[in-house]
């Protein structure tokens, strides 16, 4: 959950006045903090991955894909990676997987990563 945090008071109406002079108009603004929120969906992701690792059955090929590539995503960002060769068939489907995400934000990825690995505990537990 994020964390809210105060941000700076707001003098709303200085009319002429310093902004800092106090006045009664002055607010303080409750919102949520950026590094609160990043926070708390990287502690979430660290969370999910643990999860992926102790399943109780192995997921497809596709999930698997699927997993690697929100992984890599949100760990590295866009792929930086040559194209395996031809004769590399699952680097090639991991390369492939991982560049289907290209442009995707760091967050995002761990966000979608997050909802599918509760997805993964749902169908196969976790031991």
């Amino acid at each position: 959950m994020p964390v809210p945090c105060v941000i700076l008071p707001i003098n709303r109406s200085a009319r002429g006045r310093a902004p800092w002079s106090w006045s009664r108009r002055w607010t303080t603004e409750v919102g949520i903090c950026a590094t609160a929120v990043t926070m708390s969906v990287q502690a979430d992701f660290q969370k999910a991955a643990d999860d992926i690792r102790k399943l109780k059955e192995k997921p497809t090929d596709e999930e698997m894909k699927e997993l690697y590539s929100l992984y890599k995503q949100a760990m590295v960002g866009d792929i930086n990676i040559e194209c395996p060769g031809m004769t590399d068939l699952k680097g090639k489907a991991k390369w492939d997987g991982w560049n289907s995400k290209k442009g995707m934000s760091k967050e995002d990825a761990m966000k979608a990563y997050i909802a599918l690995s509760k997805q993964m505990v749902t169908k196969y537990g976790v031991s």
